[in-house]
């Protein structure tokens, strides 16, 4: 039988000599098929091997170009450098990790020329896990995207909510608020109107401490009657407060110092200060904006309602921006007016529109706050809620409240005065229900 699976084998049928060796039986033309087939193998193995010799270098190319494209806007610079490309189009806000916090510096600023908003921002860490802890400036949104901005409409109360009354947990008929939170002090000072006195909380005390008057209704220089109003300033150490009742503006230094008035003889309302150092008093009844200089006593009058094209009618709570324009809520006539430093005339950026609840209208505004991109928050006391206005815009938003009067955690009796922390929670002096109410922040 033919044995079909083996090659060089002869038939087990031929005869054999069984001196001869196995290879002397293959035939010469069979041993040469073997050496071919061998060389052949050995081509095959070298043309494998020189393609892929070939191949490298194409991979490499592949492979770098892949990484070009692929690669991140985040750039490990080092082991303890982290540069990161913020999108000129993003809301930046504080963001928790597990990681110990650090402060963002600004550093070769890209600017986006539309929005003015610096771009890259350096961030010192030792950890793959971040938190960036921005300034205020840079946690507001920009022109573009501001609504995406929100907040939570059920507050937490961080000053009173006890009912009126005088303890140290106590508020009575707050106005004015002034936030301070930096590195180095992080307060809540509230003016306690009925109380004749102002409060200092922490943002988780539990109560507060008198840090002004506190010393019965009085003219003399350790008491206040009625304040409306308080700022911080930061080069003293002090609160300056309208002292209201007594027709005055005085200095209370955080370190135990004796009171000081600053400016005599004055109905003030609210205070405001620019980067100057200068001092802005709205004179309610008198329907005037003054502004003093360090050490001066009698101010320059700069706006008169009744001269100008749009006329006052009782100017409450002011604002000063960096640019030293000046916002008013025209309490009267229920808008709120923008006056240039040394122009004559001024314009109606909110409001305007009699009093009513639609979102065009405002109805007795209060407090303001204007931010970096020119967004006007102001309190709308009479319809208890905070609107937002963008810089144009003719009609305003509902930032807060608007549900109607009352003492819920959604709700106001009489709000007075607002505030931002460097986060940007918001801060709202809730008059009637004699407390403070915090409303936290969040991207939408």
């Amino acid at each position: 039988m033919m044995n079909r699976n083996k090659i060089g084998v002869r038939d087990s049928s031929a005869s054999m000599d069984p001196n001869m060796t196995e290879s002397s039986t293959i035939p010469l033309q069979t041993r040469r098929e073997s050496i071919w087939k061998k060389k052949f193998i050995l081509f095959i193995a070298f043309g494998i091997a020189l393609i892929l010799t070939a191949s490298i270098p194409a991979v490499n190319i592949l492979l770098k170009n892949k990484d070009t494209t692929d690669t991140p806007t985040t750039n490990i610079t080092s082991t303890t450098s982290l540069v990161y490309t913020v999108p000129t189009t993003s809301t930046i806000v504080n963001t928790t990790s597990t990681a110990s916090t650090v402060r963002a510096t600004i550093t070769t600023p890209t600017v986006n020329t539309t929005s003015g908003v610096p771009s890259v921002y350096t961030v010192a860490t030792t950890s793959r896990s971040i938190i960036t802890t921005l300034t205020e400036e840079h946690l507001l949104p920009s022109a573009h995207n501001y609504t995406s901005l929100k907040w939570t409409q059920n507050a937490s109360t961080v000053a009173g909510g006890h009912g009126s009354g005088s303890k140290l947990n106590q508020l009575s008929k707050p106005y004015g608020i002034a936030i301070v939170d930096d590195d180095e002090h992080q307060m809540i000072y509230v003016t306690d109107h009925d109380n004749h006195r102002i409060m200092a909380w922490g943002f988780n005390s539990s109560e507060g401490q008198i840090v002004a008057g506190g010393n019965l209704q009085g003219t003399g220089i350790h008491q206040l009657s009625q304040p409306t109003d308080v700022i911080f300033d930061k080069k003293y150490d002090s609160l300056i407060i309208c002292d209201k009742g007594n027709k005055r503006i005085v200095r209370w230094f955080r370190q135990k110092k004796t009171p000081e008035i600053i400016i005599p003889s004055v109905d003030c309302w609210s205070l405001a200060m620019d980067n100057d150092r200068n001092l802005y008093v709205s004179r309610y009844l008198e329907r005037e904006i003054r502004r003093y200089t360090e050490n001066d006593t009698n101010g320059t009058q700069l706006t008169i309602g009744y001269n100008n094209s749009i006329r006052f009618n009782e100017p409450a709570y002011i604002f000063v921006n960096e640019n030293r324009s000046i916002y008013i809520s025209d309490w009267g006539h229920h808008r709120v007016i923008k006056q240039m430093i040394n122009v004559l005339s001024n314009s109606i950026v909110a409001g305007g529109n009699g009093f009513g609840k639609d979102d065009h209208k405002l109805t007795y505004p209060q407090g303001l706050f204007v931010d970096h991109m020119n967004n006007l928050y102001v309190v709308d006391g009479g319809n208890d809620r905070v609107m937002r206005w963008c810089k144009g815009c003719e009609t305003g938003e509902k930032v807060v409240g608007g549900n109607g009067g009352g003492n819920q955690a959604n709700q106001f009796n009489g709000p007075k005065d607002l505030a931002f922390d460097r986060k940007h929670n918001l801060y709202v002096v809730d008059r009637d229900n004699h407390r403070v109410q915090r409303f936290d922040v969040y991207v939408n």
